[in-house]
């Protein structure tokens, strides 16, 4: 069994592992005059600890929503960034807030209390943060006067990128737009690589969008 997701699309590879997308990161939030806001999965743990790498890089502290510090929590690793050890703080956005009171999930985000910063607080701090981002929050940073001089970096797959209707609202609020992201996904030649292992193996491709660019690596 193995996967496909590369194949068929391109195949630059600007940013070949974590590292890399943590120094070309770091560069750009040294460079900027306000907040550093990345649009990444909160499930995607690698990414997150990358993102507080490249703020250590620019001298920065990286503010996680909610979701994404319970996620770092559950995960019970040492070797990632915690808000208590690492300094990192923790912002309630409005449609969490709504779902922790709804569904009465106190015991979700009362851990965090020590380490929470409010709207009231972002621009005060913005040219020296990094905040864990995602389109739905714009508005409200936006009522929160903490955008301005910010840039994004997007860093996940840029179909999510291109089909978001938000983005360009940013764009013409003055906010630069880099996308800097390397995926999970094993590239073609290392497709290609595993298949050769296996060569009396009949091969099942799964999540797949190019059927006929796999078939030119297995019969």
């Amino acid at each position: 069994i193995c996967e496909g997701t590369q194949v068929g699309r391109d195949t630059a590879h600007d940013y070949p592992d974590e590292q890399a997308v943590a120094r070309a990161m770091g560069a750009v939030f040294r460079n900027a005059n306000g907040m550093g806001l990345v649009w990444c999965s909160s499930q995607n743990i690698d990414r997150l600890a990358t993102v507080a790498d490249a703020a250590k890089l620019a001298d920065r502290r990286v503010i996680l929503d909610l979701y994404s510090a319970a996620v770092l929590r559950a995960a019970n690793d040492a070797s990632l960034p915690d808000p208590e050890r690492d300094g990192l703080k923790v912002y309630l956005p409005r449609s969490q807030k709504r779902q922790i009171i709804t569904k009465r999930k106190f015991e979700t985000s009362n851990p965090f209390y020590p380490y929470r910063v409010y709207a009231e607080h972002l621009k005060a701090c913005a040219a020296k943060s990094v905040m864990i981002f995602r389109p739905s929050m714009y508005s409200e940073l936006r009522d929160a006067d903490c955008v301005d001089g910010a840039i994004l970096i997007s860093s996940l797959w840029s179909g999510y990128v291109k089909q978001d209707r938000t983005l360009p609202k940013m764009r013409d609020a003055g906010i630069e737009h880099r996308h800097i992201h390397t995926s999970g996904h094993a590239t073609v030649d290392e497709l290609k690589r595993f298949i050769a292992a296996f060569p009396k193996s009949r091969i099942v491709p799964i999540h797949l969008e190019d059927r006929e660019g796999f078939m030119q690596l297995s019969p």
